[in-house]
């Protein structure tokens, strides 16, 4: 209790005394209290006292300190101590400071500790030194490591050492490393040796570097090697060279390669070049370019041409160039073509512009085009224009459209025109819309229309509603309906209203019915009805019974009807009587009948009277009867009548019976009829009678008719009368018939005729007749005229003559004609004559004829001629001749012409001859023609020839054939070709194959290609092989891709790779991507990395996480944080805590704040406290606020402070107390 004593009155002492910091004081504190190792005094004792950084207190500071492990700390200790450089000293300032890795501490660590060339510090060292890449210590650590001889060791050495290029590591690296082959090693042996140009190296380093074609390496293996101008090297200098595109070689390429016009150099040497837009180039360049018509080029014409504006290259323009449709080149083509509105150009427009749809140009296309009313256009006029929905597009649309009744545009119309409701529309609507019977529309039509109550409609309605049945429906269809009574509606309207045995509906049943007078309802309505006896009612129960002449009914309908005489009854007495036919009766029923006349009873009147054929009742049956003309009336009328003879009934009885023409009656007409000669009854009679062709009517008619010189009637009186052939019918036939000058007439005038040999007959019947030209008449008329030698006729005789050839008319033929050296007549002479083979005629033959060539002809003219073997008829044989292309007139042409190679003789002899593929003539047919690379011969030359598959012809194939880029042919040049696996082939084999994406060419492009890691082919051969998602592919994306950090990749990397977590990955996730503070990721990243308790990432867990100030994170980040004691998360860690006013927070606050000593917290410390009333917090609290010497303080510190009576104290007390 005294050493304590002594304490707490040191500790008053320095409190209110000058010496409050004095190091005598601090000590005795430290000594006589409890608080002997407190941080606090500690840290006083070093700061006021001499021994500041002893070693003693820096260790002191450090055991009973919260800052145990601090880097200040550490580095006071290290500093003062004899520990200075202390492995374990270094160690723990690495593990605890911000300096983890300083080169600095490596280096005392290496310096001073047992470890010094581990291999782990060594790396450490150049990891996070200055000195990363010394030489020194790249040799110590292959010197102390297992990767003595590592490549990347070497690497360093080599980069970081004096001896760079020493042939020794040079050796090493080669020997020792992947990089067996690398340019970068050739190209220092290459440097550093005696070997500088050996072509060996020279072509190790094109083959093993990225240097590979390197205009510098290019040049040195031409300057070296006997490739001097290899067109491959010519390439290669290009494709690598600063010099890439000089015209010297470019025109190099050109002059010493097979590629001589290859779009490719025409198109460098433009761009490289003073000619950059001469149209001489530029036509060369689509002349030879597959790129002919490219965009490129049309454009650099038109801009380098007077054609600027030519319609046919603003089309070729649009044609070839991803600006086809370019709204800019249609317009052009539009102002400066021909085709100004046309609706191509006004399609392409609208196609390709933002004026897609303007109603402009919709209304312009169809204003030119033969779409005017096509249904594409209306719409799209409709749905950009003002007009969307005006009546007249949407008719239009309509009219024009396979949509023409869509119930779509139906609906339209209804809704957007003044027809919204017409009938029309809404007929429509329903016939061409799935609802076509809803009940909706049926009412509709109904409403809207003429028909509102068309039974159609009310049918439908009735159908294709619940009202199936309702009487309303049933009533209206019936008052709207030729159905208006039917028997069904009726029934139905009785089975369905309460009006079921209603009279009226008895009544209409009955007559509307098929069961019109059924018994059944008959009685019903007599049962039903005040008509019960009605004599309408009795007569149609007789009528419809079995009981129809019954006595009684009889009497019934006698007895209740008004017609007691009626003719009806007084008919069925008659037929039900032995009265049958008493002339009593018939009379009576006529006299009370409607039918007083009806042919009927007139008949039975006939029949059963003295007056059976009297003309009056004769013609009362006419008149009354449907027989009216019956042909037996006509004919009893006719018999028993004064008439018997009148023309009048003559005509009925033709124009009413079958005898209509019989020659009977028209006959009779004539004979008592002023028509007697009529030219109708005379055709008639002619035509109806046996008599048609006598000559007797023949005559009348001509006499009586307009056709009084008819051919027809001429033909038959002449064939029909003795005056067949007088000269008198003969002319009349000639003059007046369309057989004016047949044969037959000519031959019979001739015959009967004093004219027998007139030049006019025979020139007549050799022109008219099928003996046109026989021999007999044209001798006549050579005979009989002044023809005599006419080439006509003697033509005709020729042909129509059995002297056809003979020599006699043939010379006559050739002296009297214009034909003089006709072919036709040179072969006749020929043949039939002496001169068979003179090469006079063969001559003469040939020039005048259609034969002028012929083979036949050739040949006779070689065979006769000193010109046998002249190239002029050998051409001509072979033109015109079926051995036009034999083997063996191709091979004489050949032999004896100046055109001994032309391609067409060559191209002709391999046609026609076995020799047809042979390599030979392949060979002479490019050499000798424009086809010089056709395809054709190309793929000839390869199929039969040694050089099957020589790259050459490999090459020429692709470069001059449509099958270009044909997968065949580029896995043939690869496979026989020194460019096995370059990387244009590949790529264009995957270009134009079907294993467009296979993951072997993939594979085969990255590794023979400058492309190596091209993002393109890396996503190819991820998307198109089985290794889709294989680390090794994920991260070469992300390194050789403009998608580097994109999250997607990040995220399969981190899904496919067993880096899963790693924090790297987690990082760039989080850096690109749009879940940057994901409390997901922020989690992850803090599990699986080193900065797990970064206070970056709590803080941030915290912002973007709801669990913003948990209680968890808060500790996390105190603890984790430089800010591990900052007045703010300290705060924020009471506020969210369940610690709220733990001692050990509110200590860590007051400590840590500006309001270290604020007596809020003082009391809080207090309140929430063990030391509730320690002396040092009653102090505190008396210091630090306004009650600094309040009698309760200090009774306070009295009551709870071991010097409790201490003089001090006591002193204070006194003084204060109130």
């Amino acid at each position: 209790m005294a050493i304590s004593a002594i304490g707490n009155a040191d500790v008053e002492i320095r409190h209110h005394s000058s010496l409050h910091n004095s190091s005598h004081y601090l000590h005795q504190i430290r000594h006589h209290s409890s608080l002997h190792n407190s941080s606090h005094y500690l840290h006083h004792i070093r700061h006021h006292s001499s021994l500041h950084n002893s070693s003693h207190y820096l260790h002191h500071i450090r055991h009973h300190s919260s800052l145990h492990n601090s880097s200040h700390n550490l580095h006071q200790i290290g500093h003062h101590s004899s520990l200075h450089n202390s492995c374990h000293y270094l160690h723990q300032i690495r593990h605890h400071s911000s300096l983890h890795n300083s080169s600095h501490y490596l280096h005392q660590i290496r310096h001073h500790s047992s470890l010094q060339n581990s291999s782990h510090y060594l790396h450490q060292i150049r990891h996070h030194s200055s000195l990363q890449n010394s030489s020194h210590y790249l040799h110590q650590i292959r010197q102390h490591s297992s990767l003595h001889n590592s490549s990347h060791y070497l690497h360093h050495i080599r980069h970081h050492s004096s001896q760079h290029n020493s042939s020794h590591y040079l050796h090493k690296v080669k020997d020792h490393s992947s990089l067996h082959n690398s340019c970068h090693y050739l190209h220092h042996i290459r440097h550093d040796s005696s070997q500088h140009n050996s072509s060996h190296n020279l072509h190790q380093i094109g083959h093993h570097s990225s240097l590979h074609n390197s205009s510098h390496y290019l040049h040195q293996i031409r300057h070296y090697s006997s490739l001097h101008d290899s067109s491959h090297y010519l390439h290669h200098i290009r494709h690598y060279s600063s010099l890439h595109n000089s015209s010297y070689y470019l025109h190099q390429i050109r002059h010493h390669s097979s590629l001589h016009n290859s779009s490719h150099y025409l198109h460098q040497i433009r761009h490289y070049s003073s000619l950059h837009n001469s149209s001489h180039y530029l036509h060369h360049i689509r002349h030879h370019s597959s790129l002919h018509n490219s965009s490129h080029y049309l454009h650099h014409i038109r801009h380098h041409s007077s054609l600027t504006n030519s319609s046919h290259y603003l089309h070729q323009i649009g044609h070839h160039s991803s600006l086809h449709n370019s709204s800019h080149y249609l317009h052009k083509v539009k102002d400066h073509s021909s085709l100004q509105n046309s609706c191509h150009y006004l399609h392409q427009i609208r196609h390709h512009s933002s004026l897609h749809n303007s109603s402009h140009y919709s209304h312009q296309i169809r204003h030119h085009s033969s779409l005017h009313n096509s249904s594409h256009y209306l719409h799209q006029i409709r749905h950009h224009s003002s007009l969307h929905n005006s009546s007249h597009y949407l008719h239009q649309i309509r009219h024009h459209s396979s949509l023409h009744n869509s119930s779509h545009y139906l609906h339209q119309i209804r809704h957007y025109s003044s027809l919204h409701n017409s009938s029309h529309y809404l007929h429509q609507i329903r016939h061409h819309s799935s609802l076509h019977n809803s009940s909706h529309y049926l009412h509709q039509i109904r409403h809207h229309s003429s028909l509102h109550n068309s039974s159609h409609y009310l049918h439908q309605i009735r159908h294709h509603s619940s009202l199936h049945n309702s009487s309303h429906y049933l009533h209206h269809i019936r008052h709207h309906s030729s159905l208006h009574n039917s028997s069904h509606y009726l029934h139905q309207i009785r089975h369905h209203s309460s009006l079921h045995n209603s009279s009226h509906y008895l009544h209409q049943i009955r007559h509307h019915s098929s069961l019109h007078n059924s018994c059944h309802y008959l009685h019903q309505v007599k049962d039903h009805s005040s008509l019960h006896n009605s004599s309408h009612y009795l007569h149609q129960i007789r009528h419809h019974s079995s009981l129809h002449n019954s006595s009684h009914y009889l009497h019934q309908i006698r007895h209740h009807s008004s017609q007691h005489n009626s003719c009806h009854y007084l008919h069925h007495i008659r037929h039900h009587s032995s009265l049958h036919n008493s002339s009593h009766y018939l009379h009576h029923i006529r006299h009370h009948s409607s039918l007083h006349n009806s042919s009927h009873y007139l008949h039975h009147i006939r029949h059963h009277s003295s007056l059976h054929n009297s003309s009056h009742y004769l013609h009362h049956i006419r008149h009354h009867s449907s027989l009216h003309n019956s042909s037996h009336n006509l004919h009893q009328i006719g018999h028993h009548s004064s008439l018997h003879n009148s023309c009048h009934y003559l005509h009925q009885i033709r124009h009413h019976s079958s005898l209509h023409n019989s020659s009977h009656y028209l006959h009779q007409i004539r004979h008592h009829s002023s028509l007697q000669n009529s030219s109708h009854y005379l055709h008639q009679i002619r035509h109806h009678s046996s008599l048609q062709n006598s000559s007797h009517y023949l005559h009348q008619i001509r006499q009586h008719s307009s056709l009084h010189n008819s051919s027809h009637y001429l033909h038959h009186i002449r064939h029909h009368s003795s005056q067949h052939n007088s000269s008198h019918y003969l002319h009349k036939v000639k003059d007046h018939s369309s057989l004016h000058n047949s044969c037959h007439y000519l031959h019979h005038i001739r015959h009967d005729s004093s004219q027998h040999n007139s030049s006019h007959n025979l020139h007549q019947i050799g022109h008219h007749s099928s003996l046109h030209n026989s021999s007999h008449y044209l001798h006549q008329i050579r005979h009989y005229s002044s023809l005599h030698d006419s080439s006509h006729y003697l033509h005709h005789i020729r042909h129509y003559s059995s002297l056809h050839n003979s020599s006699y008319y043939l010379h006559q033929i050739r002296h009297h004609s214009s034909l003089h050296n006709s072919s036709h007549y040179l072969h006749q002479i020929r043949h039939y004559s002496s001169l068979h083979n003179s090469s006079h005629y063969l001559h003469h033959i040939r020039h005048h004829s259609s034969l002028h060539n012929s083979s036949h002809y050739l040949h006779h003219i070689r065979h006769h001629s000193s010109l046998t073997n002249s190239s002029h008829y050998l051409h001509q044989i072979g033109h015109h001749s079926s051995l036009h292309n034999s083997s063996h007139y191709l091979h004489k042409v050949k032999d004896h012409s100046s055109l001994q190679n032309s391609c067409h003789y060559l191209h002709q002899i391999r046609h026609h001859s076995s020799l047809h593929n042979s390599s030979h003539y392949s060979h002479q047919i490019r050499h000798h023609s424009s086809l010089h690379n056709s395809s054709h011969y190309l793929h000839q030359i390869r199929h039969h020839s040694s050089l099957h598959n020589s790259s050459h012809y490999l090459h020429q194939i692709r470069h001059h054939s449509s099958l270009h880029n044909s997968s065949h042919y580029l896995h043939q040049i690869r496979h026989y070709s020194s460019l096995h696996n370059s990387s244009h082939y590949l790529h264009q084999i995957r270009h134009h194959s079907s294993l467009h994406n296979s993951s072997h060419y993939l594979h085969q492009i990255r590794h023979h290609s400058s492309l190596h890691n091209s993002s393109h082919y890396l996503h190819q051969i991820r998307h198109h092989s089985s290794l889709h998602n294989s680390s090794h592919y994920l991260h070469h994306i992300r390194h050789h891709s403009s998608l580097h950090n994109s999250s997607h990749y990040l995220h399969q990397i981190r899904h496919h790779s067993s880096l899963h977590n790693s924090s790297h990955y987690l990082h760039q996730i989080r850096h690109h991507s749009s879940l940057h503070n994901s409390c997901h990721y922020l989690h992850q990243v803090k599990d699986h990395s080193s900065l797990h308790n970064s206070s970056h990432y709590l803080h941030q867990i915290r912002h973007h996480s709801s669990l913003h100030n948990s209680s968890h994170y808060l500790h996390q980040i105190r603890h984790h944080s430089s800010q591990h004691n900052s007045s703010r998360y300290l705060h924020k860690v009471k506020d969210h805590s369940s610690l709220h006013n733990s001692s050990h927070y509110l200590h860590h606050i007051r400590h840590h704040s500006s309001q270290h000593n604020s007596s809020r917290y003082l009391h809080k410390v207090k309140d929430h406290s063990s030391l509730q009333n320690s002396s040092h917090y009653l102090h505190q609290i008396g210091h630090h606020s306004s009650l600094h010497n309040s009698s309760h303080y200090l009774h306070m510190v009295k009551d709870h402070s071991s010097p409790i009576n201490s003089s001090h104290y006591l002193h204070k007390v006194k003084d204060h107390r109130s």
